[in-house]
């Protein structure tokens, strides 16, 4: 399944996520959980799949929360990264100073739903 996902990884809690992207050379998921940094690449799983798993933190939160803004950046085959929302996401918002919009994780916790 792409986007996120909730499972385990090794008895780890923590969350899935999967895009489709078949002509990556390598792909990051940046957002407000890591600063937009490509500090979380993704593994091709082949045919177009990449993924990543993201273990909970120590706390037991999610590793990118609720309300998480992000996007995918993608490295093409000549060579230029760009960036995009994720495909899967559940919801977007745009920055009124840029026009752009970011993907938001929204998984809220079962307290708040």
């Amino acid at each position: 399944m792409f986007g996120f996902n909730r499972g385990e990884l090794d008895n780890v809690k923590g969350a899935f996520y999967r895009e489709w992207l078949p002509n990556a050379k390598q792909v990051f998921l940046i957002g407000e959980f890591n600063g937009w940094e490509n500090t979380t690449a993704l593994s091709s799983e082949g045919l177009g799949r990449w993924a990543v798993f993201l273990p909970d933190k120590e706390d037991g939160t999610p590793m990118v929360p609720h309300k998480c803004q992000l996007k995918v950046r993608v490295e093409t085959p000549d060579g230029q990264m760009i960036e995009r929302v994720p495909a899967w996401t559940k919801l977007a918002w745009q920055d009124h100073t840029t026009n752009l919009f970011n993907g938001v994780n929204w998984e809220p916790l079962k307290e708040d739903q």
